[in-house]
């Protein structure tokens, strides 16, 4: 059986000064959003998740990573609780950059109106967690300008 659900989050708006302002339809799609240094030269800008939900699958802990050099990486742990062909999490996101730089996503479409997602591996039945994750890369001059991030996903 083939689903074709899909869920649109809207799940922060974050101000100037990086204060997150509560506006998602669901307090459990909120992520908790923290920066800090990895090294003295790198920083970092994460976005963390909790539970999503789309018909027997599900989502937790998705961790959305950037890196002040241009690399980041989104790691998450899906499951499902029913299948009869495999489900897979399809996910990707939308980030709008504040001061009219514009907006980019997550993986970059090659092309475009061409919307790549991040894949977890095929799901069994039964309930056992899957933990994955996928690189990236984005153009460093958006780093700490995201103002809206939104995450789409279905399975």
């Amino acid at each position: 059986m083939i689903r074709n659900r899909v869920r649109t989050v809207f799940v922060a708006v974050l101000a100037a000064a990086g204060t997150l302002l509560s506006t998602a339809a669901e307090a459990s799609t909120q992520p908790t959003v923290t920066s800090g240094m990895v090294t003295q030269d790198l920083a970092y800008q994460r976005f963390t998740w909790g539970e999503l939900r789309v018909g027997d699958c599900h989502q937790t802990n998705g961790t959305l990573t950037f890196y002040s050099d241009g690399t980041g990486y989104w790691s998450a742990r899906t499951w499902t609780d029913s299948t009869h062909s495999g489900d897979i999490w399809h996910t990707r996101f939308q980030i709008v950059a504040g001061a009219g730089a514009g907006e980019f996503f997550v993986p970059e479409p090659p092309k475009p109106h061409d919307f790549p997602t991040f894949d977890s591996p095929r799901m069994d039945d039964g309930g056992p967690r899957y933990d994955w994750g996928r690189p990236f890369t984005y153009d460093k001059l958006y780093f700490n300008s995201a103002r809206e991030v939104y995450q789409r996903y279905s399975c």
